[in-house]
């Protein structure tokens, strides 16, 4: 199958949480909740294939009965992976918005 990056922690219904998935060139791949390093794992030898699979939000990927039940408030590509401090700053940006 395709990797995936998942976090081991419980999280709230009702609550609104920032999430960020990052992947560079080398194939890290890396999840970021609330600013926060959450997991990371290496993908070399899949690469990103964005071109032939797409990105995915809010559903797993070839999987239709995965789907997010929830709200997103936004979705952002940016074309080079965001440093960590980067991350948390955009985050700290944006949290009051929604009660964080």
């Amino acid at each position: 199958g395709y990797p995936t990056i998942m976090s081991t922690n419980s999280y709230n219904n009702g609550q609104w949480y920032y999430a960020v998935g990052s992947y560079n060139t080398g194939g890290l791949a890396k999840l970021y909740i609330n600013g926060t390093l959450i997991n990371y794992d290496s993908y070399a030898p899949y690469g990103l294939r964005a071109i032939y699979d797409g990105v995915y939000m809010g559903t797993e990927f070839n999987n239709g009965h995965k789907i997010f039940n929830g709200k997103i408030a936004s979705g952002i590509v940016y074309n080079r992976e965001l440093s960590a401090t980067e991350i948390l700053q955009n985050f700290n940006a944006q949290k009051g918005r929604f009660g964080l």
